[in-house]
């Protein structure tokens, strides 16, 4: 090529110029290595994409832990300050105080749990009261577990305490209540200091 001359050729010429030899030659040397990262470089690249294609990678137990404290760790437990005369059916039953409450993911305005992380929750609930009274949990508007607090039908001076526990797998975004599904004019009692209506979670894993 005319007028232009190649690194390459810059080179060759310099070994007949004493004075520019080194300069040349180290530039040379450069270029050279700077050839061969590119080649190993590109080599590697093939390799790591074949490899994420022909394999499929599941995150391991103690990643999912790590990934779950990263996120916050998620419990609760609320309980009903005051009693709930003449409860209608299908009406949340809204604990109004919390004793825990770590992920802030139960909301006391609602009675509602909101899942947060995805996972195995142990749910637990109790209710008192001097009526018939059934209460059912609710995972959006799915029933997966029941209890009945029938006080005796002679002794309306006698509270009846119920309570279930479960265990169950959850997804993010999924909504968690108590509801009252049946009753002979249904009631819960709730005390500030006797705390007998109850409901309680916990991420297990």
């Amino acid at each position: 090529m005319s007028g232009i001359q190649t690194v390459d050729s810059l080179a060759k010429n310099a070994w007949n110029k004493a004075d520019e030899k080194p300069i040349f030659t180290r530039l040379y040397a450069v270029e050279e290595v700077v050839r061969d990262l590119d080649t190993k470089i590109k080599v590697m690249e093939k390799s790591l994409l074949e490899v994420l294609k022909d394999s499929a990678y599941t995150p391991s137990s103690s990643e999912k832990r790590t990934a779950r404290s990263v996120a916050g760790n998620v419990a609760f437990s609320a309980y009903l300050s005051r009693s709930i005369d003449h409860i209608g059916l299908g009406q949340v039953i809204k604990l109004d105080r919390t004793v825990l409450n770590d992920g802030n993911a139960y909301n006391i305005a609602t009675g509602i749990f909101t899942v947060p992380i995805t996972g195995v929750y142990l749910l637990s609930m109790s209710v008192d009261s001097y009526a018939e009274t059934h209460v059912t949990l609710m995972v959006n508007s799915a029933r997966v577990a029941d209890l009945i607090s029938d006080a005796t039908p002679q002794r309306h001076d006698m509270e009846i305490m119920s309570s279930n526990t479960i265990i169950i797998r959850l997804y993010q975004g999924q909504s968690v209540w108590m509801e009252v599904t049946k009753g002979d004019d249904p009631q819960i009692i709730g005390n500030e200091n006797w705390r007998y209506t109850t409901f309680s979670g916990l991420l297990m894993y």
